[in-house]
């Protein structure tokens, strides 16, 4: 699952994307577009393939851990695997 706190930047297509909240594994390519992801909490596990499948990189963010944020260049696959989630939501 994934959820969008999306505002009028992304009607003018400024942004695709302001803030997710990850809980499951994401595998996904933009073709024409570079994207950045920053982590604010919790810690995240991002992979880049190439086509092939062959990796890339594979990195961890963790903002405790002082490491940040990925810009990963268009057309390259990647993985977003949720390794801790900082916030749970509660099921009512």
């Amino acid at each position: 699952m994934s959820l969008d706190l999306r505002s009028s930047l992304l009607k003018l297509g400024k942004v695709s994307e302001l803030c997710s909240a990850l809980d499951a594994p994401s595998v996904h390519q933009h073709p024409t577009k570079d994207e950045s992801f920053v982590i604010l909490r919790g810690k995240v596990r991002v992979t880049t393939h190439r086509d092939n499948g062959s990796v890339i990189e594979d990195v961890v963010l963790c903002a405790e851990e002082g490491h940040y944020g990925v810009n990963i260049p268009k057309g390259v696959w990647l993985m977003r695997l949720c390794l801790f989630v900082g916030l749970r939501r509660s099921m009512r």
